[in-house]
């Protein structure tokens, strides 16, 4: 076994990270399958073997796993963007601003904080802006209700009887003292002052100090969006210790606040339980993925939500499968295609294909409104990192702009591209 970190692109051959496996591993198989209890469409691989080729080789999955197989033992490797200096936290926030995309933008990640952590500090710019932007929209949508409530155990000495009198504890502050007129006691209130509530504010603040490090374009929208959880949580204590997480019984507890509680958690173990660690380098990594594919999706449904509220159709069941998006008003297909080279390639026919399926489809005929034959303009959205325009600036415009010659697909009626600029980190 060796702990050397290795590193690959996305869809690079493991070669290239200067390890060499033979064509079939025998522990290794048919690759790293991330989620094996999805369904065989939906499963995701880190590294995956080609059949017919003498490589194994990334997917579009960024992350740092562990590998194991028989010819070379466990090692980590991690999987890094094409695109350089992504802004993960402006991505990660224009998703959420859905507000139906929090509730699946869990399946876009996974961390595995009981894994044997990976010494890697390169992926503190993904890691870090990842787990915050899900947590405070799930805290934002937790607190748009009244605060929860629920009886704490508490004592005070007190000057007349409440719940039950801690006689030993009564005998020496006031008996022995010739205090009669206090009595000890231990009793249950109803307070929004609970230890679900304190782990999620002192995690809030947590959130607030690492997001102020973060060189994004978002920072002050999210530090905005902390503030204003913390303003509607000034009741609550953000005391809390390391023991007391170990006491929440996850079934008990409402699934809104189980969400953000394990959020919660996943933070506070990141820093160590430690405030002054945020401000550290992290040198070891949780092994943890990020699906790129489902993040563009996500990224654009959540620009799509905002520029068109009301015409957009996310995810609808066809007879051919489920495109991305439908656009009402424009009697139109949307479908992301997470290839940052696509610009300089000819459209894949399988792209074309898939597309052509969905427009033949009479059940998205009768989603779209159109007769039965119509010939449906099919538009796919790639990352450009070469384009002068983000996603906001593209869709600020109506989307029947797009179906002209400038963006027509060579060959091919009614099938048009659209290249979007990816945001970028701001530099120190």
């Amino acid at each position: 076994m060796t702990t050397t970190l290795r590193a690959i692109k996305e869809h690079d051959n493991i070669e290239e990270s200067g390890i060499k496996l033979p064509p079939f591993d025998e522990r290794l198989k048919d690759g790293l399958c991330l989620n094996p209890e999805a369904s065989e469409f939906n499963r995701r691989y880190f590294i995956k073997r080609e059949p017919f080729k003498s490589a194994y080789k990334a997917s579009y999955v960024i992350g740092a796993q562990w590998i194991d197989t028989a010819a070379l033992g466990r090692f980590p490797l991690a999987i890094c963007p094409k695109i350089e200096n992504i802004d993960f936290l402006k991505m990660f926030m224009q998703c959420l601003e859905n507000p139906d995309e929090y509730k699946s933008f869990h399946r876009i990640y996974r961390i595995d904080f009981e894994s044997d952590p990976i010494a890697c500090d390169s992926f503190e710019s993904v890691l870090s802006p990842l787990i915050i932007a899900h947590y405070i929209h799930v805290v934002l949508n937790l607190l748009r209700k009244e605060l929860r409530k629920d009886y704490e155990s508490d004592s005070d000495n007190l000057n007349k009887k409440r719940g039950r009198i801690s006689i030993s504890t009564n005998l020496k502050l006031n008996t022995i003292r010739g205090r009669n007129h206090k009595i000890y006691c231990k009793y249950q209130e109803y307070t929004s002052d609970t230890v679900e509530n304190r782990i999620i504010k002192k995690a809030l603040v947590f959130s607030k100090s690492i997001i102020q490090r973060i060189n994004s374009a978002s920072t002050k929208d999210s530090v905005s969006i902390i503030n204003s959880c913390l303003s509607k949580m000034e009741g609550v204590s953000d005391s809390v210790s390391l023991n007391e997480l170990k006491f929440i019984r996850s079934n008990a507890i409402f699934k809104d606040v189980k969400d953000a509680v394990t959020l919660a958690k996943y933070i506070l173990k990141r820093y160590d339980f430690n405030i002054s660690n945020v401000s550290q380098t992290i040198a070891k990594t949780p092994p943890f993925w990020i699906d790129m594919p489902l993040l563009f999706e996500h990224y654009i449904g959540g620009i799509l939500a905002k520029a068109y509220p009301g015409d957009i159709l996310y995810q609808k069941q066809g007879n051919t499968g489920y495109p991305d998006f439908l656009s009402i008003s424009t009697k139109a297909i949307l479908d992301t295609k997470y290839k940052p080279k696509l610009k300089d390639e000819d459209a894949e026919i399988d792209i074309i294909r898939q597309l052509a399926g969905y427009s033949r489809d009479k059940m998205i005929w009768r989603l779209l409104g159109v007769k039965e034959n119509t010939v449906i303009p099919c538009i796919f959205i790639y990352p450009d990192e070469k384009a002068n325009e983000n996603g906001k600036e593209v869709f600020s415009r109506p989307l029947k702009d797009y179906c002209n010659p400038q963006y027509q697909v060579n060959g091919v009626t009614e099938f048009y591209r659209i290249g979007i600029g990816i945001p970028k980190r701001i530099k120190d």
